[in-house]
């Protein structure tokens, strides 16, 4: 999260202003941690605007009611095309099945994309590695796949922009 806000702003943070942010957000939203954890960092940086997009409509719709209109929601298919328009902007955070990354079984997961080359390779940052490793569009669509269709749950988008106006 504070990759993309360092981006925006030009500021440096450390784990340890990851670590506080984590620590501020309990008790915000405690039915979706990912939810509190976004009200906490727009707490922290009001100018900026954060957007989840969800692949799932009833729950875009539960996670509208419960951001009190801070956070904007759109429901829509989360797609290798969406990330590949969506990172050709800027970095996005990508919610996947980390078995299609590097890891010997499925559980959600949390990347950064940062960007991608002509061939359609994306350049993503693991926070569990630290590091950036090189994706293919296919290991990206399984990615995907794998957190709604093997882990049941819905994929997401997280962009976080300046405000307009």
């Amino acid at each position: 999260m504070f990759f993309i806000a360092g981006e925006i702003t030009g500021q440096r943070f450390s784990g340890d202003d990851e670590r506080r942010l984590a620590i501020e957000s309990f008790g915000l939203c405690r039915e979706i941690f990912v939810l509190s954890y976004l009200l906490a960092f727009k707490k922290r940086f009001p100018d900026l605007d954060v957007t989840i997009i969800v692949d799932n409509e009833p729950h875009g719709d539960y996670l509208e009611k419960l951001s009190g209109n801070l956070i904007n929601i759109e429901s829509r298919p989360v797609t290798t095309e969406l990330v590949r328009d969506e990172a050709l902007r800027k970095s996005i955070i990508l919610f996947v099945d980390k078995y299609f990354l590097d890891y010997e079984i499925h559980i959600p997961h949390y990347v950064v994309v940062k960007s991608k080359d002509e061939r359609d390779n994306f350049f993503v940052s693991d926070p569990w590695r630290g590091g950036t490793l090189l994706m293919t569009s296919v290991q990206l669509q399984e990615a995907i796949f794998g957190a709604k269709h093997i882990l049941g749950w819905a994929p997401l988008v997280i962009k976080i922009d300046k405000q307009s106006g």
